[in-house]
């Protein structure tokens, strides 16, 4: 799993904007909740902070503290209505005293567990975290042969594109974001290199490595660990699922 320096969390604080629609779907999950919200991968805060604005009290965990130190800072920046409580965890091992209503694992989080077992133990120890009634919310993109044909090949084979322009939140200056991708069909492995080019300064170069799950593969598991899929939607507004697009999963713990 990636872990971040303060400068590349600050970087990824000015880049990551997530999919359309993703904040407000998350918020108005977080409403109906009749308890307590979590979570986990929460990053810089920018779907725990709006949820929190809302008036719903949430927790939020991430393994990297530079993460967790920007959330910090906006909470106390933005003062939210509900109470926000922010934790160093994975998602793999946090054990929770209280049994939370609704869990919440968005944007591609998941997929930062690049084995199937790591997989399985982070549904495991999240089904053991939910009340009874509780709900899990999945989110990560939906491969599709496409995708995989485009980028198979060793990353350095394949074309550097230009994906963002921004300036750079510390020094202010103009930071061109390019990527260049890798698949590998055989591990459901893709590897991204982010390349920030601080213009008249500085390359910095991030690395990140992602498992892919397929429609069917990420049914079977969510049954396996105990966990009973109760919706499958292709975008944050709530549309049907389609090939090639978002894999959004609504599932409850399934009583013992």
């Amino acid at each position: 799993m990636l872990q971040y320096g303060v400068n590349d969390a600050a970087l990824y604080d000015s880049y990551a904007t997530g999919v359309r629609g993703d904040v407000e779907f998350h918020v108005s999950m977080a409403r109906l909740a009749n308890g307590p919200v979590i979570e986990m991968g929460c990053g810089t805060g920018r779907i725990l902070i709006p949820i929190a604005s809302e008036g719903v009290d949430i927790t939020g965990v991430d393994r990297e503290q530079a993460m967790l130190d920007i959330a910090e800072r906006k909470v106390a920046d933005e003062k939210p209505k509900g109470k926000v409580k922010l934790m160093k965890g994975d998602l793999r091992t946090f054990r929770s005293e209280v049994p939370y209503s609704l869990i919440i694992v968005a944007y591609r989080t998941f997929l930062h567990l690049t084995e199937p077992g790591s997989m399985r133990q982070a549904l495991n120890t999240m089904r053991e975290n939910l009340a009874p009634d509780g709900r899990l919310i999945l989110s990560f993109f939906d491969p599709s042969i496409e995708f995989m044909v485009e980028y198979i090949g060793p990353i350095e084979a394949n074309p550097i594109k230009t994906v963002r322009r921004f300036d750079h939140p510390v020094s202010d200056r103009p930071v061109v974001m390019s990527n260049r991708r890798s698949v590998n069909p055989e591990s459901q492995l893709v590897t991204t290199e982010s390349i920030f080019e601080e213009v008249g300064t500085q390359i910095t170069v991030v690395p990140l490595t992602l498992r892919y799950v397929f429609r069917y593969e990420m049914e079977h598991l969510l049954e396996l660990c105990g966990l009973q899929p109760e919706a499958l939607y292709g975008d944050f507004s709530r549309g049907p699922y389609r090939y090639g697009g978002e894999q959004i999963w609504v599932a409850r713990k399934i009583a013992t």
